[in-house]
């Protein structure tokens, strides 16, 4: 070899081992970043106190409890359906007590045998009303979501189209 083509090969083994270093340094850097709490997600909220009443993300408290103690009431052929009931409402009903139900998207047939109340934690549900005699100009489905409060009458018979995953607590009964 002639003393330049030394000399060439020469500076390509010294800069090698100094850009490897350099690259273990980056990716060290970015790493640190990545893991830093500037680009990690907020803690998740802390737990509920047992007995308290859990509400959708989606509810405002305070518009859905600002003087209305059950909230908007409507009934839509037959069924009661109170949004964003107030607190005190709920902690009255005894909800946190009452057991849940949750379920995926898809078509349940159904028939209340006893007058069910349930409340909606999460979810949205196309109710179609069957053997009901909707007014003219109403349709004989509704939907249903996160902070209703909803009454069903016994003998009601339905199909529950379940269009995001639904959570539920209920009540058999008056």
């Amino acid at each position: 070899m002639m003393a330049s083509e030394s000399s060439k090969y020469h500076h390509y083994y010294y800069y090698s081992p100094h850009i490897l270093i350099l690259a273990v340094v980056v990716c060290g850097v970015i790493l640190n970043y990545m893991s830093s709490s500037a680009v990690t997600q907020p803690p998740p909220a802390s737990p509920s106190p047992p007995g308290s009443i859990l509400l959708p993300e989606s509810t405002n408290t305070m518009a859905a409890t600002e003087g209305k103690e059950d909230g908007d009431v409507k009934e839509v052929l037959g069924v009661k359906i109170y949004k964003n009931p107030s607190q005190s409402k709920l902690h009255d009903l005894g909800i946190s007590t009452w057991p849940t139900w949750e379920g995926s998207p898809g078509q349940i047939p159904w028939t209340f045998t006893t007058k069910e109340t349930m409340y909606i934690l999460e979810g949205r549900v196309k109710v179609c009303c069957q053997e009901v005699v909707a007014e003219e100009g109403q349709d004989d489905c509704f939907e249903i979501v996160g902070g209703d409060l909803v009454e069903f009458p016994k003998g009601m018979k339905i199909t529950w189209k379940v269009i995001d995953a639904v959570k539920k607590h209920y009540h058999l009964g008056d």
